[in-house]
């Protein structure tokens, strides 16, 4: 697959190794249990109340994904996937009793919750060839997608419209009416349909199909264009994936006006619906919680714009996001759950639910596993490697085995093992962090010529059997303005490298960063507070433990001299 001038590796030759792996198979083993089950998955108390297909969905996304990372099958998937289709209605899709598509009441919720199923059949689909995947999705296309495009005119555009349709609840649902649709409280989630759509219409090119499709894109993003998502408060998770369907036509058809929109968002996110340690607040404007479902998305879309941009800012970005947002919300069990969104400040776990499992768990596959697929970018030439990521892996390049490790992103330092040589001469390009300095590249312990620059460090490289590439750079701890939502210029976070630093939520000061002294780890001590990295504190407590423990993120700006 192209990526801008990128060529991605497949994941088949990529092993993921390391926490990353753990992370992976926590998610895998937990998609194992009775909710994400046949049997279980979509009914009665394993099921979102109108949401059809939601979570049956879900689970089976996981189950392909979090099978590919790992380069096994789930034992559990075949069924799954029988017992989704025993649950479909005589039109071939997803509906609870007594109600199908009505097009004089349009449940907003049931298009939503399709996207997902939709998703998980077109990458099972992707991962086995079996056809019958696929015209699965066309028929869901075709009996519950198509028919509403003449209604989405109709579909409200302001908040004045959704009036009725506001609340702060976790799990979404039908609160109120606009014209012949019937809304959700997970406010514009209808648009979450565009990434199905969009790789729906990569997928599938037969006519007349494929021109209806678009015209459905062409239409839904009309009323997106057209509408204030920032003032209507919409969901950020839906629109952020519809952004992510926006890229996927974006990379069909090269049309800059769709990259362009999705920039413009991208932008309004950070400043109306993005916390100050990266994770995403569940509505725009909102002041609730976090959900890791946005998180994921976000991270993906940041990724994607500098697949296709090029502009490191966007990769830093994905990084922090993944740092201190998705690794931040996986639990110990492998799910993920919410935090509240640090409007005070604080940094603590939403302790009713401290796991999604109905929605994030199961979408936290898509999310650990898009660095396994995105591990590394070549040229057409085969002879630039990328690294954009920092995580512990083999990798087959050119015919030679070359294992990368890692210390980040608490240690500046990342080596390349060749294992098995036969690849020839190659330039890597590393990842670069932000206020990173004095990167520097060993060749068998000797230094060798690199050049830094747009976010990368650049080396030439032979792939000889026995050859050790070590790359190294000084994290740097600095401060960073907090513009975010509800913090002023007066207010800042504390960074190291990639990472939020956080202390106790009983400190009430303005912390003097000159006055550091380093722990190790990507930890502090100042004026006797302690600060350090919070990005595995759910992943090695237990509930009850995690629960008890918040951070102070926010801080006051040392007053200036003068």
């Amino acid at each position: 697959m192209k990526i801008s001038q990128h060529v991605i590796i497949p994941s088949g030759n990529i092993t993921v190794e390391g926490e990353l792996r753990e992370r992976i198979e926590r998610n895998f083993f937990r998609m194992q249990d009775e909710p994400f089950r046949a049997g279980k998955a979509g009914i009665n108390e394993c099921r979102s109340p109108g949401w059809p297909g939601d979570w049956e969905g879900r689970a089976l996304l996981a189950s392909v994904l979090d099978g590919e990372s790992l380069k096994k099958k789930s034992p559990t998937i075949d069924a799954l996937t029988g017992w989704i289709y025993s649950l479909m209605n005589d039109e071939g899709y997803r509906s609870e009793p007594g109600d199908k598509l009505n097009l004089n009441d349009i449940n907003e919720q049931m298009h939503s919750a399709q996207n997902w199923l939709m998703r998980a059949f077109m990458e099972y689909y992707r991962v086995t060839g079996k056809t019958e995947y696929l015209e699965t999705v066309k028929t869901i296309l075709e009996k519950l997608y198509l028919p509403i495009k003449p209604h989405l005119k109709n579909y409200p555009r302001t908040a004045e419209d959704r009036k009725t349709a506001y609340d702060s609840a976790v799990v979404g649902h039908t609160i109120g009416r606009f014209r012949e649709w019937r809304l959700s409280s997970d406010v514009g989630c209808l648009f979450m349909c565009f990434d199905a759509l969009g790789q729906a219409y990569g997928l599938i090119e037969e006519e007349p199909l494929h021109g209806q499709i678009g015209g459905l894109i062409d239409d839904m993003l009309g009323e997106f264009r057209r509408m204030d998502y920032v003032g209507a408060r919409l969901q950020t998770h839906a629109s952020l994936t519809c952004m992510r369907g926006i890229m996927r036509v974006y990379k069909i058809t090269g049309r800059p006006d769709l990259l362009e929109t999705v920039k413009h968002f991208f932008s309004d996110y950070i400043r109306y619906g993005m916390t100050a340690t990266y994770e995403n607040i569940n509505l725009f404007l909102g002041a609730d919680h976090t959900e890791p479902c946005g998180i994921i998305d976000s991270y993906m879309l940041a990724m994607q714009l500098w697949e296709e941009t090029d502009d490191v800012y966007y990769l830093g970005t994905a990084q922090r996001i993944w740092w201190n947002g998705v690794m931040r919300t996986q639990r110990k069990n492998g799910g993920f759950g919410c935090d509240w969104t640090g409007r005070d400040g604080i940094l603590r776990p939403l302790d009713a639910f401290y796991e999604a499992y109905w929605c994030c768990s199961m979408r936290g596959a898509e999310g650990l596993g898009y660095p396994v697929r995105h591990a590394l970018y070549t040229d057409e030439r085969g002879y630039v490697f990328t690294l954009p990521h920092f995580f512990d892996f083999t990798a087959e390049l050119n015919g030679a085995t070359v294992r990368f490790r890692t210390g980040y992103p608490v240690k500046g330092v990342v080596s390349a093992e060749v294992l098995k040589g036969g690849g020839g001469s190659v330039q890597f390009r590393f990842y670069l962090p932000d206020h990173a300095r004095n990167p520097a590249v060993r060749e068998n312990g000797w230094f060798i010529d690199s050049k830094a620059g747009n976010g990368f460090t650049e080396f030439d490289a032979e792939l000889d059997e026995g050859n050790v590439y070590e790359y190294t750079f000084d994290i740097s701890l600095h401060e960073e303005d907090c513009g975010y939502l509800w913090h002023g210029e007066d207010e800042m976070t504390v960074m190291y490298g990639d990472l939020v630093l956080g202390t106790s939520s009983e400190f009430d000061g303005s912390p003097d960063i000159s006055h550091f002294v380093p722990l190790g780890e990507g930890r502090f001590i100042c004026d006797g507070w302690t600060f350090g990295p919070f990005y595995r504190s759910s992943f090695v407590r237990e509930k009850a433990d995690d629960l008890k423990v918040s951070y102070r993120v926010v801080f006051k700006k040392q007053p200036k001299n003068g």
